[in-house]
């Protein structure tokens, strides 16, 4: 089966303490159909190790019956900040992730949705990925304004 890779952190670059109960789903579209094998509509999970890092083994879903993807959902635990209690977080990575016989990491591999019809901004020109939005560059003494290919000025 094909591996899949990530490394999760937090916001700020660091990695999440043990104490989290850190676990990574790979939640499938719906169940799918192979050229030899049937896959029911099962989740995989993943459990990162210290320093973060992941390695799934997933079914193909490039070579399927009908369309067929992972959605990942992150789930864990932290602990409230004035009551102490152990309090349960979750959270959803956008977009379908689909799987090719070579496998690959999440980042090359995870299609991301449409921003069709959204304004960004941000410091500085928008990243290379980033595209058919309307950016805002904040950097500079003036607003410098990016807009997709095409769009009227």
């Amino acid at each position: 089966m094909p591996v899949v890779t990530a490394n999760v952190r937090t916001i700020l670059g660091t990695t999440i303490p043990a104490s989290a109960q850190l676990l990574i789903w790979f939640v499938p579209s719906g169940s799918f159909v192979g050229p030899d094998r049937l896959y029911p509509e099962r989740a995989v999970s993943e459990t990162p190790d210290a320093e973060g890092e992941i390695s799934a083994n997933l079914a193909q879903t490039t070579n399927v019956l009908g369309d067929a993807w992972y959605r990942i959902r992150i789930e864990w635990f932290d602990t409230h900040p004035v009551l102490g209690e152990r309090i349960a977080g979750r959270a959803e990575v956008p977009g379908k992730l689909r799987v090719p016989a070579a496998g690959g990491s999440v980042g090359e591999l995870l299609e991301r949705p449409e921003l069709s019809g959204v304004i960004l901004r941000g410091y500085g020109p928008p990243p290379a990925w980033l595209d058919n939005v309307i950016y805002i560059d904040t950097s500079g003494k003036k607003l410098e304004v990016w807009m997709p290919e095409g769009a009227l000025t």
